[in-house]
């Protein structure tokens, strides 16, 4: 199965590479991180469902009957600190985004369903 990056994906592992290899001045450990994490991308070509569903680690305080059908379809890798959050279609995986553990991920993803 062929695993596509969206746009917004893309970003994120700039942001990433920026963040880690420019703001804090570790260029080796920003390699390092976007090479998990692309690592652990790939094995979803041969492991689609590798990741849990997004029911599965929702915060106790949202009802998952109170989202949206598509943001249910969305599973998350976990990579060391960051979550791949992605979509399995009929011949392809989706990453849609790619965010440091402490962001606020059903925002991210509910703004990009806009």
């Amino acid at each position: 199965m062929r695993v596509l990056y969206t746009p917004e994906a893309k970003a994120d592992l700039k942001d990433i590479r920026r963040y880690i290899g420019e703001l804090l001045q570790n260029p080796q450990a920003a390699k390092n991180v976007l090479a998990t994490i692309k690592k652990s991308v790939a094995m979803l070509r041969e492991s689609p469902f590798l990741g849990a569903p997004i029911s599965s680690f929702l915060p106790s305080h949202i009802n998952a009957e109170d989202l949206p059908v598509s943001l249910l379809d969305y599973r998350r890798l976990v990579c060391k600190r960051y979550s791949v959050f992605y979509r399995v279609g009929d011949d392809a995986v989706y990453v849609d985004r790619i965010l440091h553990g402490s962001r606020d991920f059903i925002n991210q993803l509910e703004y990009r369903l806009k």
